[in-house]
């Protein structure tokens, strides 16, 4: 069975599985193959700057070095701009998910989507959709796995299915002149003399 988010506020209680929506479930996608001349599959592979080298697909492998010397992934410690050591956040599939209602429509036309879920919810759904569909918003902190950052989900109703917009809310900043600029004055008379091009 596949794992389920409880989410709660002070009006709504329910879980939810979420089923993540992508480009390939709703348009279709097409695997290319290429074949040799012997009707074999071919492999990609890496020709490095020499000309001869020949490095199969799965031959690099990123590693951290500090000062010479390789560094496992596992003993690196994140730190803010203070050097403090940064406490992970939990995925929502190991806590409760708090819901909010503070967002605002700008909020949600502000958010640069990164991924849609759609959540099959087992009970509480009615009140749910009654809410959403009234044009209000829910959101709530989305971590599918376990790190150090955090995005900005919103909970929005097509018809009678509930979906998680995911995504980081991107501010906006606006210039705004204090002054407005003066129109350019024409210059009522010039120097130069007008050519009457009938007299030519």
């Amino acid at each position: 069975m596949a794992k389920t988010v409880h989410f709660f506020s002070d009006d709504f209680d329910f879980e939810a599985e979420l089923i993540k929506l992508d480009r390939d479930k709703v348009y279709g996608y097409v695997t290319e193959k290429i074949y040799d001349p012997d009707n074999e599959p071919c492999q990609t592979a890496y020709l490095l700057e020499d000309g001869v080298t020949i490095i199969p697909s799965g031959g690099f492998a990123l590693k951290t070095v500090v000062n010479g010397q390789e560094v496992s992934k596992k003993d690196l410690v994140a730190v803010d701009e203070n050097m403090n050591p940064l406490v992970p956040i939990s995925s929502i599939f190991d806590k409760d998910v708090v819901l909010k209602t503070d967002a605002t429509l700008e909020d949600y036309l502000s958010l640069n989507v990164t991924s849609v879920y759609q959540l099959e919810i087992t009970q509480g759904k009615g009140a749910l959709l009654d809410f959403l569909q009234k044009g209000h918003f829910l959101t709530f902190d989305f971590n599918y796995r376990t790190g150090y950052d955090s995005t900005t989900a919103f909970l929005i109703a097509n018809g009678e299915d509930v979906f998680a917009v995911n995504g980081v809310i991107s501010e906006f900043e606006y210039l705004n002149i204090d002054q407005q600029p003066m129109p350019e004055m024409m210059d009522e008379g010039s120097d130069e003399e007008e050519i009457d091009f009938g007299m030519l």
